[in-house]
């Protein structure tokens, strides 16, 4: 944790973050390579559906 927030990455295939987006509110966000979803046609959005 630092003053951009929580984050990993592994210096390999994965990473990911947590940080504030709001009042009270928090974004966890990231990245696998290896993961069946990172190439997937058409793209999915993780965010389809969560508050504005």
């Amino acid at each position: 944790m630092d003053g951009e927030g929580l984050h990993l990455d592994d210096a390999g295939c994965t990473w990911w973050g947590f940080a504030r987006g709001g009042e009270g509110r928090y974004v966890l966000f990231g990245e696998d390579e290896s993961s069946g979803v990172t190439w997937h046609e058409p793209p999915v959005d993780m965010l389809t559906g969560a508050p504005g």
